[in-house]
């Protein structure tokens, strides 16, 4: 190559090296023009808080002596949703270890009103990812849709009714697999037989019975580990439930927290996130419990009557 090129002695070698900061890390002699792969690369140093990136990543045809050097860029901990409340607040953060062009991609499939805005930028997406539910693995319209009606509501999601007319199931669809939301009525009355089904089932009731689906959404954001969840549920709505759900091995109910004005909760990956208004029917435990004491005291009541009057 020397030769050939007439290349002058001084320089016929050249040194590849790597630095963490002053620290040499590696050092490569290489002849002019060399190129280098991946494998060249030392392992990449570690700083709490912080990812690692090699300042050249490109080490193809060199010509001069290169270095470098380990670059240090601290994880953004907390990733804002850019589906947002009308006051502007996001509506979700996802908390953990993430780079600094990473993001977080929120549809509401099902529910919500008007306090629910959309960056600009992100519309296109969320479109996509809505279409993508509706449609099943043969390209077919499986049932839930967000198309508007002409008065600007949400006309697709889907409910099962039971024999006596209340919702037993709420059902939205991704892919060819159903997701199937149990337990949730659409009435004050569907809660309360909701509460019997239970009972008739042999389950204990919870003290809360969910009425209504008032928020679907689908989350995507880089890593599928464990993280923490900050949701801002809409203004008013009350006592919710929050269950979640990987797409094919139903839903689970989760446990939360809260921080100021935001719901918080673990999720290990589940891109689905359901609320659900709920409604007290720990009250009926009340009337059960005090229903043989009632007639216990109604039949003291009827034979002291009938006592008096000598009957």
């Amino acid at each position: 190559m020397m030769s050939e090129e007439r290349i002058p002695e001084r320089f016929a070698s050249f040194t590849l090296t790597f630095f963490n900061g002053d620290e040499l890390l590696k050092s490569v002699e290489f002849e002019y023009g060399d190129s280098f792969g991946d494998e060249v690369y030392p392992e990449k140093p570690s700083v709490d808080g912080c990812y690692t990136e090699w300042s050249v990543t490109s080490l193809d045809n060199l010509r001069f002596d290169t270095r470098v050097d380990a670059v240090y860029t601290r994880y953004t901990t907390a990733l804002p949703s850019s589906v947002v409340r009308s006051d502007g607040r996001s509506i979700f953060f996802v908390q953990g270890e993430f780079y600094s062009d990473d993001v977080m991609t929120a549809a509401l499939l099902a529910g919500g009103g008007d306090d629910v805005v959309y960056a600009a930028a992100d519309s296109d997406d969320v479109d996509d990812t809505i279409d993508n539910e509706n449609k099943d693995s043969a390209g077919g319209d499986t049932g839930h849709t967000a198309d508007k009606d002409s008065a600007g509501g949400d006309t697709g999601h889907t409910a099962g009714k039971d024999s006596a007319g209340g919702d037993t199931e709420h059902t939205i669809n991704k892919d060819s697999a159903d997701i199937n939301i149990e337990h949730v009525a659409d009435s004050y009355f569907g809660a309360l037989g909701e509460f019997f089904a239970y009972l008739k089932s042999g389950e204990l009731p919870p003290p809360y019975i969910g009425v209504n689906v008032s928020e679907l959404w689908r989350l995507d954001y880089p890593d599928s580990g464990t993280h923490k969840l900050r949701y801002l549920a809409p203004e008013g709505i009350g006592r919710v439930e929050i269950r979640v759900s990987d797409g094919s091995n139903g839903w689970t109910k989760v446990k939360y927290g809260e921080e100021g004005s935001y719901l918080t909760f673990n999720i290990d990956g589940e891109p689905y996130i359901a609320v659900i208004h709920t409604v007290a029917v720990w009250w009926l435990w009340v009337v059960i419990a005090a229903l043989p004491v009632g007639i216990i005291v109604l039949i003291y009541v009827l034979r002291h009557r009938r006592k008096r009057h000598g009957t």
